[in-house]
């Protein structure tokens, strides 16, 4: 079997995927460092947002169970590569035009 190198990225972003779908059901829901800090001093009630996020709290809209969890997590780890893609691209186009 021959496999061209510019599509054996694909194999461990699939890998990724299904670790975090895996593990992300073993993730802990207590509030983190931050988090448990702010309600001890007890300014989260005062937390306010300029940005609503798509996914909050890697939470799907009206989906609340780890499903939901599970396939924002995948869809921010194939945004997240698929820029990465897009820049690698880009800048190994202009360094190939830099180079002639």
């Amino acid at each position: 079997m021959n496999m061209s190198n510019k599509h054996v990225w694909w194999f461990p972003l699939a890998g990724i995927v299904v670790a975090t779908a895996i593990l992300l059901p073993l993730a802990s829901s207590l509030p983190d460092g931050l988090e448990r800090v702010a309600e001890m001093v007890g300014f989260d009630q005062r937390e306010h947002s300029l940005y609503r996020a798509p996914f909050h709290d890697y939470a799907l809209p009206r989906v609340e169970n780890k499903f939901g969890e599970v396939v924002s997590v995948a869809f921010g780890i194939a945004l997240a590569a698929g820029a990465m893609l897009l820049i690698g691209k880009s800048l190994a186009r202009s360094k190939a035009r830099s180079e002639r």
